[in-house]
Order: C-alpha cells, then sequence, then structure tokens
C-alpha cells in the first residue's frame, strides 16, 4: 500500500541540513516523487532538521503501554525528544506522516492522544510539553494537534 511505501521512505531520513533533500533511490518512481516533492513543501523540511539544544530523534518509536485499563501498542513515525543539560527528556514533539487524499486531522485525534500518553509514560514527559504535528504527505500541509 502506498502509506506503507512512504513510511519506509520517510522512516530511513534522520536529521536534514537546511534546504538539503536527499535523492530517493530504490523505490518506485512515483514513490521518490512524492516524498521529494513532499520535502520541498513550505513547513515540512524544517520538521526535518535538527532543533537547536539537546534534542534525540527516534524513528518508528514502536511502544505497548497500558493506557485507560486498555493494552495498546503502536509505533510513533518520529519523535523528537528534547532533554535537559543531564539528559532527562524535558519536551517531546510527535511527528505523524499520513497519505490520506485530503488532510482531516480530527479523524487522526484519538490516535495522537494515545500517542501522546504513551510518550508521557514512557519517557515521563508531562502531557502539556508533548505536542503532535501531523505531516499529510500528498498536499505538503501540516496541522498541529
Amino acid at each position: 500500500a502506498l502509506g506503507t511505501r512512504i513510511h519506509g521512505l520517510l522512516e530511513q531520513i534522520a536529521w536534514l541540513y537546511p534546504g538539503l533533500v536527499p535523492e530517493i533511490t530504490g523505490t518506485a518512481a512515483l514513490d521518490g516523487r512524492l516524498v521529494a516533492a513532499f520535502l520541498q513543501a513550505p513547513g515540512i523540511h524544517r520538521l526535518f532538521e535538527k532543533p537547536a539544544g539537546n534534542v534525540e530523534l527516534l524513528r518508528e518509536q514502536a511502544f505497548e503501554a497500558l493506557l485507560g485499563g486498555q493494552w495498546l501498542s503502536g509505533k510513533i513515525d518520529r519523535l523528537h525528544l528534547e532533554k535537559d543539560a543531564a539528559g532527562k527528556p524535558v519536551r517531546a514533539r510527535i511527528l505523524d506522516f499520513k497519505t490520506d487524499q485530503a488532510p482531516q486531522a480530527e479523524r487522526h485525534r484519538p490516535q495522537m492522544d494515545i500517542y501522546r500518553q504513551a510518550v508521557a509514560m514512557l519517557f515521563s514527559v508531562p502531557l502539556e510539553r508533548i505536542t503532535c504535528t501531523l505531516m499529510f504527505v500528498r498536499t505538503g500541509t501540516v496541522i498541529d494537534l
């Protein structure tokens, strides 16, 4: 499926230098063009650039957690963990790639709420210091929840 192929390409990207769009190889030409166009969209590239400070990048971060009495598992596409001088996580940004035809952020809110709760529990970061950003690949749209 398109979503799986696009996620596979995007998970390979670590931090990008400003203005640099990596060459996408070893994939269907259409998928590579879609990812390249996505990375060049206004507001997208900066989310792949390393922020100032001590920020760890986790890609395809799997989790299993007991949340609200339910055992849940998932995989966070891209997680930026900001750490203090002692290396303790103090803030997090969850970035989730979507291949929807049109951006529909609200339909993804329950999933992002679960991801926020999981990050809070796993990394001891207060919920109010965790942001979620949806990145719609087809349109190059960024929506913060």
